[in-house]
C-alpha cells in the first residue's frame, strides 16, 4: 500500500485510491480523508482525531467518534442510523461553560444517507 500518511502535518489523506479495505492509521494521525473510495468499514479512529471526511464511501456506521473531532463529512454514504456525536457537542458546551468568547463549533455534515429519509418520515 502506498504511504499516504504525511508526518508533518499528521494527516492520512487516502482519497480517490479506489479502496474497498482500510486496517489501520497511524495512531497520531489529526485529520484523516478517506473520501471517494467504497469503504464499508472505518479502521479505529485515533483518540487525537480532529478531522473526519469520510464521505462518497459505503459505509454503514462511523464507529466511535472521540472527543477531539471537530469535523465530520459522512455526506453519500449508507448510514443506518445517526453516529453518537454527543462528544463533538460536548466540546462546544465545555468551551461555552468555560466562557470561551470563541466557542470552538463542531461541523457534522451527514446528508444523502439512508437515516435520513426514516428522520423525515418521523417528521410527517
Amino acid at each position: 500500500m502506498e504511504n499516504y500518511y504525511d508526518s508533518q502535518s499528521k494527516t492520512f489523506d487516502c482519497s480517490n485510491k479506489n479502496l474497498h479495505v482500510l486496517k489501520e492509521i497511524p495512531p497520531e494521525t489529526k485529520v484523516f480523508i478517506c473520501s471517494h473510495n467504497h469503504l464499508k468499514k472505518l479502521p479505529t479512529l485515533p483518540e487525537n482525531l480532529r478531522v473526519l471526511n469520510c464521505s462518497h464511501n459505503q459505509l454503514t456506521s462511523i464507529g466511535h467518534v472521540n472527543r477531539k473531532l471537530i469535523y465530520l463529512d459522512a455526506t453519500h454514504n449508507n448510514l443506518q442510523t445517526f453516529p453518537n456525536i454527543t462528544n463533538m457537542i460536548k466540546i462546544y458546551e465545555d468551551n461555552r461553560n468555560n466562557n470561551n468568547y470563541h466557542p470552538i463549533q463542531a461541523k457534522v455534515l451527514l446528508k444523502y444517507n439512508p437515516f435520513m429519509n426514516k428522520m423525515k418520515e418521523m417528521k410527517k
